[in-house]
This record gives C-alpha cells, sequence and structure tokens, in this order.
C-alpha cells in the first residue's frame, strides 16, 4: 500500500464536523480553525488548509499540545458544539480528501 492510499484509508476512519450554513451567526461567519484531537490527550489546533499552497505560499499557524489538559477542554468544547447542534457530523459521502 503506497502512501496515498494509507492516507485516504486512514482519512476515512476520521470523524469530520462542519458549521451548516443555516446554523451559522452571523449569517456571515466562517469556520476557518482546524483541530485534531487524539484520545483527549494530544491537540493540533492551527489555521492551515492542507493544501499545497499552505505549505508553499501561505503564512499559516498552529500549535501542537502534547499531554496536559488542553486536548480534554478542547474536545469538551467541541462536544459541546455538536450537542448543542451548532457542529454536525460531516456525511462520508461528502467529503472530499484532495
Amino acid at each position: 500500500m503506497d502512501v496515498l492510499q494509507a492516507g485516504a484509508r486512514a482519512y476515512s476512519r476520521y470523524c469530520m464536523y462542519e458549521w451548516p450554513v443555516d446554523r451559522c451567526e452571523p449569517p456571515d461567519a466562517k469556520l476557518h480553525a482546524k483541530a485534531v484531537i487524539v484520545d483527549s490527550r494530544d491537540v493540533l489546533l492551527t489555521s492551515a488548509n492542507m493544501t499545497s499552497a499552505a505549505y508553499d505560499r501561505n503564512i499559516e499557524l498552529g500549535v501542537l499540545c502534547l499531554g496536559g489538559g488542553v486536548a480534554a477542554q478542547v474536545q469538551r468544547h467541541f462536544d459541546a458544539l455538536v450537542a448543542r447542534g451548532v457542529l454536525r457530523v460531516v456525511d462520508p459521502e461528502r467529503r472530499n480528501p484532495e
């Protein structure tokens, strides 16, 4: 299995969320933050899109927190947003890994 296939396989197992347009307040608000939380222990918070432009041309910023309580706090925040219906799970059929 090559790296691309392995990445696509791993990607399909992750749960992704979106902020639906009809739930944005104010209506023109945008969600640009990205978070990857691993076992409520480690978290990557970043503005970077996973594109070649983000890596090659843009100035992006992210922070990786390993251990401590930050990941658990971020997880609780996202859980509350999901519970309130602010964020919803992205249908796996709509995902575009490219």
